[in-house]
């Protein structure tokens, strides 16, 4: 029984540390919750985000991701605000969940690696 929970611990910590995967985890969530208002055909705000280099240029009042700094992204503190609030994202849709959440700020913290070729 103990060698189960050292290896329940183990596998925890294990994927604490793992780097985020863009194309298996964060792409799919920016595909599902920011494309059909910010990607090529539309772009709220001035923001497309079917790029990184769209992303990453930002929209009509600046960056919306700050490459290492989740706290200063737009991207990410606008799905902490509650649903229905102004601003809040993605609008009118789920909010975002507690580890979706959790998982757009560690690819961010970790500085938002995005391979130049994936497009959403």
């Amino acid at each position: 029984m103990r060698i189960l929970l050292l290896l329940g611990t183990l596998l925890s910590a294990w994927q604490a540390w793992a780097a985020v995967d863009f194309v298996r985890q964060v792409k799919p969530l920016l595909e599902t919750a920011c494309l059909d208002c910010h990607g090529e055909k539309k772009s709220n705000g001035g923001l497309q985000i079917h790029t990184r280099k769209h992303l990453f240029e930002g929209a009509f009042k600046g960056r919306v991701l700050v490459a290492g700094k989740p706290e200063q992204s737009l991207l990410y503190t606008l799905t902490l605000l509650p649903s229905g609030v102004a601003r809040a994202m993605p609008p009118g849709g789920p909010a975002f969940t507690k580890e979706e959440k959790q998982l757009l700020r560690q690819w961010i913290l970790e500085g938002a690696v995005w391979p130049e070729e994936v497009v959403l």
